[in-house]
Parts: structure tokens; sequence; C-alpha cells
């Protein structure tokens, strides 16, 4: 018997099944909402002793800052001692557990990059094309004392090879700029920066790509306090980034916020799910949309940041007396109806509470449901 136990009601759903895809859909009503909730695992085989952060996918390496040891032969780990400097390394997923995530061995990302200086986070536009930070070492004329601003480089990349390495135009040796993140479709650089704004701290900057460069950078509305607001990772029309403004839990918070009619709605912080009075930031989502990764110094750790995997997960409350959710299942690339297909109902901790089946149509009901519930 096909069964699909429901999980996530009120919104667009893929299962990727071995024979095809199989769409959800529900129908919404007002006295419902959706509530999103972040189960947070450990990985094995990629965190350090060292500070781990600010994971991105390329092809299928996910690419990560580190100031970890390495060895120039093979370009991998070992016990070499040297100064630590933040780098860029790449690992591939070994195996998905129920409850963790494991990691093959991680190598350099490119030793084309390496620096006597930090380099990294980084972010691709797509896979050949890449922006990324590297301190550049600089001295004042009134002072001796070099300043240490990160700033911002683009690169292409074809295979192993790194070519046309320039810094952006609009760069001032005088300001850092690091965190990049592109738009979704590669036509907007976000990035975290120290010019002068009439708010306080770091803030996050947008430039949009000319012909020829890059627009002077303007600060984006909506999205920046008076604290320090970082680590912007975009996907979609969603921007997630991590503020220590007022209304967090204490350190840096996962914040998201939305682009809707040409502006960036307030952002809503991520809640006490995935948010400690620790720092959280660097979030990146795998294709699925559901799982991904994200970096904290949180308690318990390996090293002073580490990399966590999640899965947010969406539940249903119902706010009144309603107690009917309805739905259907639509098939997408299997021919035939969706009929008869067993559909249950559980509550946040998993318990059955309703089974019913899919009419001709793939439509399902289930009705006399207990109220101010989560399912």
């Amino acid at each position: 018997m096909r069964k699909l136990y429901i999980y996530q009601l009120l919104s667009l759903l893929v299962f990727q099944l071995f024979f095809g895809r199989l769409y959800a859909t529900t129908q919404v009503f007002d006295s419902v909402r959706v509530e999103y909730e972040y189960q947070v695992n450990t990985v094995f085989g990629l965190d350090s002793k060292y500070a781990d952060f600010s994971p991105v996918w390329h092809y299928t390496d996910l690419v990560f800052a580190s100031d970890r040891e390495w060895n120039y032969n093979n370009y991998g780990e070992s016990n070499w001692n040297k100064s630590k400097k933040i780098n860029l390394f790449k690992v591939k997923v070994s195996s998905y557990k129920s409850d963790s995530v494991v990691f093959d061995k991680p190598e350099l990302f490119n030793n084309l990059l390496l620096s006597d200086d930090h380099v990294g986070p980084l972010a691709f536009n797509g896979l050949n094309e890449a922006v990324f930070s590297e301190v550049n070492k600089s001295k004042s004329k009134k002072s001796k004392v070099k300043s240490l601003n990160p700033q911002l480089y683009i690169i292409a990349i074809n295979g192993k090879k790194i070519t046309n390495k320039e810094k952006l135009n609009f760069i001032d040796p005088n300001y850092a700029y690091s965190q990049p993140t592109f738009s979704a479709d590669g036509m907007k650089l976000f990035f975290v920066s120290n010019l002068p704004s009439d708010l306080g701290g770091s803030n996050i900057f947008v430039s949009e790509r000319l012909e020829s460069s890059w627009s002077n950078p303007i600060l984006v509305a909506n999205l920046n306090s008076d604290k320090n607001d970082m680590f912007p990772v975009v996907k979609g029309n969603k921007m997630i980034f991590s503020s220590d403004r007022d209304d967090g839990s204490g350190g840096l918070d996962l914040y998201e916020s939305i682009y809707v009619d040409g502006k960036w709605s307030s952002p809503q912080n991520l809640g006490p799910s995935i948010n400690t009075p620790f720092d959280e930031f660097g979030m990146v989502f795998n294709p699925n949309g559901k799982t991904g990764y994200f970096s904290s110094n949180r308690e318990n750790g390996n090293g002073g940041d580490d990399i966590y995997s999640f899965i947010k997960i969406e539940k249903v409350i119902v706010n009144n007396n309603l107690d009917v959710i309805k739905g259907q299942f639509e098939y997408m690339h299997l021919e035939g109806s969706p009929d008869k297909m067993e559909v249950i109902l559980l509550d946040e901790s998993g318990n059955i509470v309703s089974k019913t089946k899919t009419d001709q149509n793939g439509n399902f009901v289930f009705n006399y449901l207990p109220t101010n519930q989560k399912y």
C-alpha cells in the first residue's frame, strides 16, 4: 500500500521518489498558520579544533572557510604547525544518517588561492565565477600600524584553474569588505562592510553588476539595524543573515527576510530551535530547500566555530474551532490517478492523529481534529 506521512501541510511540497515526483498542495484557511522549527544535528569528518564556518556548495563539494592546519604537499590536513590563517577548504558528503552527516577528509579548495593572509569566505555565481574576501595589509600615512581590511576579489573558475583575479572596482582600502553572496540571477552582490552609514556596527550592502564593472554599494534598506548585521546568504527571494540586534537570543542570531514588491521585508528571527545565546551564522540550504548547514560557536563544539546540519520542519497550527484540513495530491510524471492513497496525519511527537484515503482526484480530508495543536 502506498503511504504518505504528512509532516508539512499548507505549503507546496515536493517528494522526490525513485519513480518520479509527487506534488502535494493543501487548501489554506485563515484560521491555521504554518510554524517553522529546526532540528539541529552534528556532522562528522568536517569540524576540527579550529574555526570552521560559512559553508557553500560548489558542484558536489561543500566549500568552507577554516584556520585549520594544512600540508602543502598534498593540500590536505596535517599536524604542520603554522600561525593560523583562514583558507578555503572543500569536502564531500560521505553518508547521511538519521541524526548526523558524515564527510570525507577535507582538502584545500584550490592552492592558487592560498595566501599569507586570511582568505574567505566566498560566494559562487553558478559554477564558473566566484567572489571572495582576502585580507590586504596596508600602512596609514599617519601611522606605521598595518590595517588588516578584507577586500573583495572576483575570479573565473575553470576546473582547477583560477583566472582573471581582480579586485572589485568599488573597493576602498580604508574599509573592510567581506562575506559576499550573489542574488539568484547573479546581477547583485551583497556583502558586509563598515562603510560609513547612519547605522552602527557592520552592515549589509549591495552592488549591481554593470556592463563591465559594479555599481557603488548602497545600504540594503529594511535589513540593517544599529547593531552588527552580517553573513548574508541569498536563496531565491529570501535572505538569511545574522545579527546581534536586541530581539535576539544573545550573540549572533539567524534572521530571514523576503524580497517582495521590490523591497526586503522586516527580518524575522528563526527562533529558539536553531538560535542560542551563542553565535549562529553562515546558513546554506541544500537543493531540497529543507535541509542544510550553518555555523555556530555554541557549547560542546569541537573548535571555535563549528558547522552543523539542520532539517527545516513545517508544522500546522489550528488557531480556533476549525476542525477540518483538506488537501490534494497530484502526479506530475506518473500515469493514472492518485486515488486510494493512505494519508496519515501526525502530531509534533510523531503520533498518529488521523488516517484517511484520497479519492480518484487525489483529494483528502481530515475531519474532527483537535484544535490548537501542531500537525
